[in-house]
């Protein structure tokens, strides 16, 4: 992680079936043993912090989850790397 920043501008792709399904079951090939919300927040909050140019997510099927938990989670991932990002223009 250290290594990404000051390299110039990237762009993040997170394919949400990284997650482990328990806590984002809205995609067409959950897994088990993916990671847990924790970890995902922190690395795209630092990838935000990194100098990440914009985001997405992909593999996102809200249909298989009328819970919204996953669309939930997604909100709240959007939400780290624009704290992040906010963070590196503040202090850059």
């Amino acid at each position: 992680m250290n290594e990404i920043g000051g390299k110039g501008a990237f762009y993040l792709t997170f394919d949400i079936d990284a997650m482990d399904h328990t806590f984002a079951p809205g995609t067409q090939y959950p897994g088990p043993s993916g990671f847990r919300p924790i970890e995902v927040m922190r690395f795209i909050r630092r990838l935000g912090m990194a100098g990440a140019a914009g985001m997405d997510v992909v593999e996102y099927a809200p249909l298989i989850d009328p819970a919204k938990n996953t669309g939930n989670m997604l909100a709240t991932l959007l939400c780290e790397y624009m704290s992040g990002k906010a963070y590196s223009m503040r202090s850059g």
